[in-house]
């Protein structure tokens, strides 16, 4: 019974976070702000990770973590779009034949300038 209440617990906690990344998502805001590009690909995760989980997708970063000073807001956005995009894609591999599911994140710093490359094995 211990246990149980202590998965509970967990659950709940999880699903009250959840709560949070999503109001935080949906939150307008129009100021710039410095972040971390990585941080801000974890929170994206969040909000798709159990899609992630329903297929065993599996999503690795090979990353500088670097700060950027834009709109935290809509860069999450493009990255919960890019995320979602890519586990549809996972989606409609596994129709047709099994394999393990795959997306990786590179972010890079090249001459002053932000690249992030996401790329999926589909």
């Amino acid at each position: 019974m211990y246990n149980n209440i202590i998965d509970i617990k967990l659950q709940i906690s999880f699903a009250s976070n959840t709560i949070d990344d999503v109001r935080k998502f949906y939150k307008l805001n129009k100021d710039k702000k410095s972040f971390s590009v990585l941080k801000e690909f974890e929170s994206s995760y969040k909000i798709v990770n159990s899609q992630f989980k329903s297929s065993n997708t599996k999503l690795k970063f090979n990353n500088n973590d670097i700060e950027i000073n834009t709109y935290e807001n809509e860069f999450e956005q493009v990255i919960v779009n890019i995320l979602n995009n890519s586990h549809d894609v996972v989606l409609n591999k596994l129709k047709n034949e099994s394999f393990f599911p795959l997306v990786e994140i590179n972010i890079l710093e090249l001459n002053n300038k932000i690249r992030i490359k996401i790329v999926n094995n589909c």
